[in-house]
C-alpha cells in the first residue's frame, strides 16, 4: 500500500523528537522526502540493492555491540558511586541507552530508504533482502520465477521500522499517543471509503483512537502489578545452593583424572616473583574422603561466620585487615564469575583489594572471601605482604587426627621423627617431611584398584604405606595429618597454582591447575603459612596432557575476554566506537553514489506526481470513466468496475473496442506488485484514447436505444 505524500518524513521527524535524534531526523526526512520527487533516477541494479541491504546488515551488528557496550560503561559509572541519586542516575541512563539499538534502527537502514527513493524502484523481490529467497529463485524453473516471487515495499517497511523507533523512547505523554493517531490517519485516508462521510470516518477514528489511549493505561497498570508480583516471587524462591562448608576429594578413587585447558583466571604481577597460590577456601576436619569446616553434626557451622567487609572511602577500594609490615607486592586478578556470589581466589597473606566492584564482601575465619551482587567480570587489584593472613589461630580441630589414619599417620611420623625434629624448630620437621614427599613419592592422576589386602585400610594409608602414588589432593591430605601427629596445626586448602607464563609478569591459570595444599601454623608469626609437597614434576604432568586445539581455545577466550572488558566499561573503545561507526556510515555512502553507475533515467509514469500516490491512480482507464459518466452511464457505488462494464456491454452490444481487456490491464497496473510492463502499459494507453475516440464519433447515435431508466440503474 502506497504511503500518502510526506507521512514518511513527518514520522522521521516524530522518531526524532522522541528519542532526541532530532538533528540527525531532520536532515534525513529532507532527503527523502525530496528524492521521491526527484524526476530523475539513479540507476541501482538488483546486484546493488543486495550489497545496499548486506551494508545495513553490517551496520546492524555493529549498533548491537555499540549499544551494549555503552549501556555497560554507564552502569560501571553508576557502580563507581556510593547509593544515592548518582547511583541511580547512572542506572536509569545505563537502562535507557540499552535501547540504543532499536532507536538506532532508522539509521541504521537509511541507506536502503535513500537508495529505494533515489532509484525509484518502489517495489523490490525479496530475493534482494532474503538469502533463502535467492536459494529458491535461483532452484526454480525459469517459468515458474515470477508465479512465485514475492515482492517488499521498502518504503513502506521503513514507515514501520521508524514508528517502532520512536515507540521504543518510553515517552508517556499524551502528545506521543496523540501523534501516532494523527499518522495512522494520515496513512488510512486515501484508503477510506467513499461510501462513508468524511466527518463520520473521523468520528470512528477518534473513538479508536480514545479507546486505545484507555487502553495504554490500563496496560501500564498492569506492568506495575506484575512487577510487584515479580519482585515478591523472587524474593521468596531464591535461594544461594553455594556450599561453602566442605569439599569432597577425589581421593580412593579409581582410573584417570581428567582435567580440563580451559583458562579460569588470568594475573598480572607487578614484580618477577609472582605468587605461586591462590587459596579460595580451606578446612580443618577430614571425614573419610571429605574435608569439612567443622563438623557435620554442627548444623549452624557457627565454625564459618561471615564478616561483612566495609569498603574504604574510594569505590571498590576494600581493606581486609590491617597490615603488620609494608606490603611487598601486587597482582592484577581477572577472572570471569558464576551466579550472584563467588569465592575470590586469592593469594595468602591479602590485605588489600582496589577496583573490585561488587555490592557485597566478607569474609571467614578460614581465609575465605566471598563477594556478592557480582558482574560477569572481575578485574581487581590484590596487595598481598608476608606475616599476614586472614584465618582465625587454630582450635583443637586442627590437630585431630581421624581414628581409621591414625596408625599409618603415626607410623610414618615415628619413622621420620618429627616430634624431634619440631622440638629442634618448625622449619626443621617441614624440611624433613618434604624431602620425604619428594624422595619416596610420585605424582600421578591415575590410580589402580587396591588389593585384598589394601582395602582393609584407608586410601590415604595405602597411599603412604604402600601406593605411594597420587595426586595433590593425597599430598595435602597426608601432609596435614602427618603434621598433626607432630604437633603443628594445620589445615587442608583448595586453589589454584600459578605457573603458566604468558608473556613479561603475565600468567594464565587453566582448570588443570586447580591445586590442593597444606597450611601451617606458625607460632612465632602467629598467621598461617602455605605448605605445598607435591612433587614439582606435578605440573609437567598436567601440561603433558594439553590438547593440540589448545591455542585456539586460548585464543577465543583472550577475544571474548577482551569483548568482555569493553561491555564491563573497561576498555576505551567506547568513546571512540560513535565516531568509527559515523565514519563507516560516511564511507558507506560514498561508496555507494560515487563508484556505482551514474546512470540516471526518467522516472516513467510519474508525470510529476509524487511516488507516494497509490499504484494505478494516473491509469488512463479513469478517462473512459468519465467520459461514460458525463453520458449518465457512470458507475453506482455497489458495483465493481467488471460488473458495471457487464452492464455497459450489454446496453452497448459488442460494439467498439473491447473494453473488458481494459479493466483486466487496469486491475494489473492498480493491484499486481509486479506492475504492469511497459509493452501492456502501452497497449493500455492505447486502448483508453481508441474507445474514448469510438464513443465521442459517429457510433455514439447507436447508443440510443439505451432508455433513461436504464441509465439511472
Amino acid at each position: 500500500m502506497p504511503l500518502p505524500p510526506m507521512l514518511l518524513g513527518f514520522a522521521i521527524l516524530v522518531w526524532g523528537w522522541s528519542t532526541g535524534l532530532l538533528m540527525a531526523a531532520a536532515p534525513l526526512a529532507v532527503v527523502l522526502e525530496s528524492a521521491c520527487r526527484m524526476r530523475r533516477r539513479w540507476e541501482f541494479t538488483h546486484a546493488d540493492y543486495q550489497k545496499i541491504w548486506n551494508g545495513c546488515l553490517i551496520l546492524l551488528l555493529a549498533s548491537v555491540v555499540f549499544a551494549v557496550g555503552y549501556s555497560r560503561s554507564l552502569l560501571d559509572a553508576g557502580a563507581n558511586n556510593e547509593v544515592g541519586p548518582e547511583a541511580r542516575e547512572a542506572a536509569t541512563q545505563a537502562a535507557k541507552s540499552a535501547l540504543l539499538f532499536f532507536q538506532w534502527l532508522p539509521l541504521v537502514f537509511a541507506p536502503v530508504a535513500v537508495s529505494v527513493a533515489l532509484g525509484g524502484h518502489w517495489i523490490l523481490p525479496a530475493t534482494v533482502f532474503s538469502w533463502i529467497a535467492r536459494r529458491h529463485r535461483a532452484a526454480s524453473h525459469p517459468r515458474h520465477i515470477d508465479r512465485f516471487a514475492v515482492h517488499v515495499a521498502p518504503l513502506s517497511a521503513y514507515l514501520a521500522l521508524v514508528l517502532f523507533a520512536a515507540s521504543t523512547s518510553n515517552i508517556r505523554h499524551s502528545a506521543f499517543f496523540a501523534l501516532m493517531v494523527l499518522m495512522a490517519a494520515w496513512a488510512l485516508w486515501p484508503y477510506r471509503s467513499r461510501r462513508a462521510r468524511a466527518w463520520s470516518w473521523l468520528s470512528v477514528l477518534l473513538l479508536a483512537g480514545g479507546l486505545g489511549f484507555a487502553g495504554q493505561l490500563g496496560i501500564i497498570q498492569i506492568q506495575r502489578i506484575i512487577s510487584n508480583l515479580d519482585n515478591f516471587v523472587t524474593q521468596r524462591l531464591s535461594r544461594s545452593h553455594t556450599n561453602p562448608f566442605e569439599s569432597r576429594t577425589m581421593i580412593g578413587s579409581v582410573g584417570r583424572l581428567k582435567g580440563s585447558g580451559r583458562i579460569v583466571l588470568r594475573l598480572t604481577t607487578t614484580n618477577d616473583a609472582p605468587v605461586e597460590l591462590l587459596r579460595q577456601a580451606s578446612y580443618d576436619s577430614f571425614v573419610f574422603s571429605t574435608w569439612v569446616v567443622g563438623s557435620r553434626s554442627d548444623r549452624g557451622r557457627t565454625n564459618l561466620a561471615w564478616r561483612t567487609i566495609i569498603d574504604e572511602n574510594l569505590p571498590g577500594s576494600w581493606r581486609l585487615v590491617r597490615a603488620p609490615r609494608p606490603e611487598i607486592g601486587a597482582i592484577r586478578l581477572t577472572h570471569f564469575t558464576q551466579g550472584a556470589a563467588t569465592l575470590l581466589p586469592l593469594p595468602n597473606g591479602s590485605v588489600n583489594l582496589e577496583e573490585l566492584r561488587v555490592g557485597q564482601l566478607s569474609r571467614s575465619g578460614f581465609g575465605c572471601v566471598r563477594a556478592g551482587d557480582v558482574p560477569n567480570l572481575l578485574d581487581y587489584q590484590v596487595s598481598y605482604c608476608s606475616g599476614s593472613s586472614l584465618d582465625d589461630p587454630p582450635t583443637d580441630r586442627d590437630r585431630a587426627i581421624p581414628a581409621e589414619e591414625r596408625a599409618a599417620v603415626n607410623e610414618i611420623a615415628a619413622q621420620l621423627r618429627l616430634l624431634s625434629h619440631r622440638a629442634e624448630a618448625d622449619n626443621v620437621a617441614l624440611a624433613v617431611l618434604g624431602d620425604f614427599f619428594v624422595r619416596n613419592f610420585k605424582y600421578s592422576t591415575y590410580l589402580e584398584g587396591v588389593s585384598d589386602a589394601a582395602a582393609k585400610r584407608s586410601p590415604v594409608s595405602d597411599f603412604l604405606l604402600r601406593h605411594r602414588s597420587g595426586h595433590c589432593e593425597y599430598f595435602a591430605t597426608a601432609t596435614c595429618l602427618l603434621l598433626r601427629a607432630a604437633g603443628i596445626p594445620t589445615r587442608y586448602a583448595l586453589g589454584y597454582s600459578v605457573s603458566e607464563r604468558a608473556g613479561r609478569n603475565n600468567y594464565i591459570v587453566r582448570d588443570r591447575h586447580a591445586h590442593a595444599w597444606c597450611l601451617v601454623w606458625s607460632d612465632q608469626d602467629k598467621c598461617w603459612h602455605d605448605f605445598d609437597t607435591t612433587p614439582p614434576s606435578w605440573l609437567e604432568v598436567e601440561s603433558g596432557r594439553s590438547s593440540a586445539w589448545e591455542p585456539i581455545g586460548d585464543m577465543g577466550s583472550r577475544v571474548w575476554l577482551e569483548y568482555a572488558r569493553w561491555r564491563e566499561g573497561r576498555s576505551e573503545l567506547s568513546r571512540y566506537a560513535i565516531y568509527f561507526l559515523s565514519g563507516v556510515l560516511v564511507l558507506f555512502f560514498l561508496r555507494l553514489f560515487l563508484k556505482t553507475r551514474r546512470q540516471t533515467r526518467l522516472a516513467e509514469g510519474l508525470g510529476g506526481r509524487s511516488p507516494f500516490q497509490p499504484l494505478g491512480m494516473n491509469s488512463e482507464y479513469y478517462q473512459v470513466e468519465r467520459t461514460l459518466a458525463r453520458a449518465g452511464l457512470a458507475r453506482r457505488p455497489d458495483e465493481t468496475q467488471r460488473r458495471w462494464v457487464e452492464r455497459i456491454l450489454s446496453a452497448a452490444g459488442d460494439r467498439g473496442p473491447d473494453l473488458m481487456e481494459l479493466v483486466e490491464f487496469h486491475y494489473r497496473l492498480r493491484f499486481d506488485p509486479s506492475g504492469l510492463p511497459a509493452e501492456d502499459r502501452a497497449k493500455l494507453r492505447e486502448r483508453a484514447a481508441d474507445y474514448v475516440a469510438w464513443w465521442s464519433g459517429a457510433q455514439r447515435q447507436s447508443l440510443s436505444r439505451v432508455t433513461p431508466t436504464a441509465a439511472k440503474s
